[in-house]
């Protein structure tokens, strides 16, 4: 495992992704307290390497959380991987073991669903127990392509066809900008260690399906499918739309005074209105973000202009 001081210098690409990624979409500030869910996979062990890498230029807080599911035999030995990150790393750990198979069977739920209950409230339980404001996800543009993929063979709408998005409050997705190429490649030329999850290649799973099957069949038709699928997803979510039209439209650019709006028209997480203790919504523009609204008209340009 190689020192984390030479990825800047010796891996540029992911760590460019992930800066540009935390800047178009407003994921962080400075010195916020971040939560990084790592699984021990290439992509939550490239996450949590680029941002530990990052965590000086932004005055970043790193908390690290595992969850065992209890659907492997073997998942000890994810424990160990990231055991060893963190150790290396001087990252604290929150580590915690769920049945997610029993919970299943308990909520009348599959496998996946089960797991992504409890991830969530784990995850959700963690940042509030360390003062999280963020939690920090391994989502990367693959996942985004085949969550698009999965969202339209199911017959869904505009909304459904945003997949993901890259900030969900308290979520962050700072690798929506990486392919999982390019997360394992960064992780194989740095010396950092993963495990490969083998459910991953059950293609009684929708997602492994349309990841081994569907995907690479899509491929030959476009090899850039994924950053396809994601400029469609960009194109129907007004959220990941704003930050571009304001480097046009607006003196400056993207700025503090915009990047509220972002947040204003994301999904009303009922989640998250838990987790921040508010017991309400506060879906209105907030002071900071009024004056740059002020200049606009209700034909969206500025008045006095056209």
């Amino acid at each position: 495992m190689v020192g984390v001081g030479t990825l800047a210098l010796q891996n540029p690409c992911v760590l460019t992704k992930v800066r540009e990624a935390v800047q178009r979409y407003g994921l962080l500030k400075p010195g916020e307290k971040v939560v990084v869910a790592v699984s021990g996979g290439a992509d939550s062990m490239a996450l949590l390497y680029a941002l530990h890498a990052l965590s000086a230029e932004w005055n970043l807080t790193l908390v690290v959380a595992h969850l065992d599911h209890g659907i492997r035999p073997d998942t000890a030995l994810d424990l160990e991987v990231v055991q060893q990150a963190t150790q290396a790393l001087g990252l604290p750990l929150a580590f915690a073991k769920v049945d997610v198979p029993a919970l299943a069977r308990a909520r009348k739920l599959s496998l996946e669903e089960a797991g992504r209950e409890a991830r969530r409230a784990f995850l959700e339980e963690t940042a509030h127990k360390a003062k999280a404001s963020k939690i920090a996800l391994g989502h990367t543009r693959t996942d985004l392509a085949e969550t698009v993929l999965l969202h339209l063979v199911r017959g869904a709408g505009p909304r459904g066809w945003q997949g993901f998005r890259p900030f969900a409050p308290p979520y962050i997705r700072p690798l929506v900008l990486c392919s999982r190429g390019e997360t394992r490649a960064f992780c194989q030329a740095q010396g950092i260690p993963f495990r490969d999850d083998p459910t991953n290649e059950d293609l009684r799973l929708p997602r492994n399906r349309v990841r081994l099957v569907v995907l690479p069949e899509l491929r030959k038709v476009n090899p850039r499918v994924e950053e396809a699928l994601a400029r469609a997803a960009e194109l129907c979510d007004p959220a990941r739309r704003i930050p571009q039209l304001a480097e046009v439209l607006l003196p400056g650019g993207v700025t503090e005074q915009i990047r509220p709006w972002t947040r204003w028209l994301g999904p009303r997480s009922k989640r998250w209105a838990r987790f921040s203790g508010t017991g309400a919504w506060t879906w209105r523009p907030c002071a900071p973000c009024l004056p740059a609204c002020r200049p606009w008209s209700s034909k969206g340009r500025p008045r006095g202009q056209g």
